[in-house]
């Protein structure tokens, strides 16, 4: 389950406004737990999707200040 949540976090990280290549922790999950694929990619489509939302909202609260 940690791998998953870092995962997510990482996922989250690269789809903000601080790049960091998220394709390495997908890398190493699958590699720790390759019957997973499904899950990691949905968890890794999660996190970005969930981290480019909050690069908008955040751009759009601060073009509001």
């Amino acid at each position: 389950m940690e791998g998953l949540l870092g995962l997510f976090a990482a996922s989250f990280v690269a789809a903000t406004v601080f790049p960091f290549p998220s394709e390495g922790a997908l890398f190493a999950y699958l590699k720790a737990n390759p019957d997973r694929i499904a899950l990691a990619v949905a968890v890794g489509a999660v996190g970005n999707t969930v981290g480019g939302v909050a690069s908008h909202l955040l751009g759009r609260l601060l073009r509001q200040q």
